[in-house]
C-alpha cells in the first residue's frame, strides 16, 4: 500500500476497471479546502501519460467536485508514443488524437479501455496514487 491506497502488482494482464479509476478519482477529489490546488497524478505507462482530472473546473459530467464521474476531462502526454489500439479507441472519442492532447467529456469505459490497451501494448502497468 502506498497512502492507502494499494498498487496494482505488475502482473501481465493487470487489467484497471472503470470501478477502480472511479474509486480513484472519489479518493482524490477537490475538497472545499483545497479547490483548484488538487492536481491528480498522471498515469504513466512508459513514455505515455494519462493526466485525468474532473470536478467544477474539469470537462466532465457531472461538473462538480461530488463526483461520482461518468465523463472525465483527460490530458495525453507522449500520445505519439501510444499504441494504434489505444489511438483508435480515443480517436473514437475525439476524432483525432493529432489534432490535440486534451480530451473533454471521455467517458469513462473508452478511458479504461485505452489505459488498458497501452499497458498492454507496452507490458507495463500503471500505479495509483493519492498524492
Amino acid at each position: 500500500m502506498h497512502n492507502g491506497w494499494p498498487h496494482f502488482a505488475c502482473q501481465q494482464h493487470a487489467m484497471i476497471t472503470e470501478d477502480v479509476l472511479s474509486a480513484w478519482l472519489m479518493m482524490t477529489k477537490t475538497t472545499e479546502a483545497n479547490y483548484g490546488s488538487i492536481r491528480r497524478q498522471p498515469l504513466v505507462i512508459g513514455k505515455v501519460s494519462f493526466s485525468i482530472q474532473a470536478s467544477e473546473y474539469y470537462y466532465c459530467t457531472p461538473r462538480d467536485n461530488k463526483g461520482a464521474w461518468t465523463h472525465v476531462e483527460v490530458g495525453i502526454n507522449g500520445i505519439e508514443h501510444a499504441d494504434l489500439i489505444t489511438r483508435g479507441i480515443l480517436n473514437n472519442h475525439a476524432g483525432s488524437v493529432d489534432d490535440g492532447w486534451v480530451f473533454a467529456y471521455m467517458p469513462l469505459d473508452l478511458l479504461v479501455a485505452a489505459i488498458n490497451a497501452e499497458q498492454e501494448a507496452q507490458g507495463k502497468c500503471v500505479t495509483l496514487m493519492t498524492t
